[in-house]
C-alpha cells in the first residue's frame, strides 16, 4: 500500500509544476504586453490626429464701418495675428496685427491700402504651429471699398 500511496503523491506534484510554470508564464507576457502598450502609448501624439480646424471653431470676427473699419474678436479664443491681405489688381499689400483677446476691438483705414479687396484672416496657436483660419476670414469686396473717398 505504501508503493500505491507514492505514485498518488508524485502525480499531484507534477500537476502543481505545472500549474505554477503556466501562471509564471502568463505573468511573464502580461508584464511583456503591459511593458509595450505602456511605450506604444506614450508615442501617441494627438495633434496628429485633430484637424488645425479644430482650434479655428472658437474664432469668429466682426467688422463694422464704412472706410475706416472696426474689427471685434467675438470669439471665445485669443487671435494671435489678424492678417491683412489688400489686393489691386495683381499687386497685394500684407500686414499682420498682433495680439486680439476676445471683445478686443482694432481699427484700420481702408484708405491706407488703397485696395479693391481687403481680407481679414485670424491666425491663432495651435498645439506646435500657428493655424490659419481661412474658414474664419471676413473679406471687405470693392462694392463698399469704392464708397471710400481717400
Amino acid at each position: 500500500m505504501t508503493a500505491m500511496g507514492s505514485v498518488h503523491a508524485n502525480k499531484g506534484i507534477g500537476d502543481l509544476i505545472s500549474l505554477v510554470l503556466i501562471i509564471g508564464l502568463s505573468i511573464t507576457l502580461a508584464a511583456i504586453v503591459g511593458n509595450w502598450a505602456i511605450k506604444y502609448s506614450q508615442r501617441f501624439e494627438p495633434e496628429k490626429i485633430a484637424a488645425p480646424e479644430l482650434y479655428c471653431d472658437n474664432v469668429g470676427l466682426s467688422v463694422e464701418g464704412d472706410c475706416y473699419f472696426q474689427i471685434k474678436n467675438k470669439g471665445s479664443r485669443k487671435i494671435d495675428t489678424l492678417l491683412i491681405r489688400a489686393t489691386k489688381a495683381e499687386e497685394t499689400k500684407i500686414e499682420e496685427i498682433t495680439g486680439m483677446l476676445p471683445n478686443q476691438l482694432t481699427t484700420i483705414s481702408a484708405c491706407s491700402y488703397n485696395a479693391d479687396e481687403i481680407e481679414i484672416i485670424p491666425k491663432v496657436k495651435g498645439e506646435k504651429e500657428i493655424v490659419t483660419c481661412i474658414e474664419k476670414a471676413y473679406i471687405i469686396n470693392k462694392d463698399i471699398l469704392s464708397k471710400c473717398v481717400c
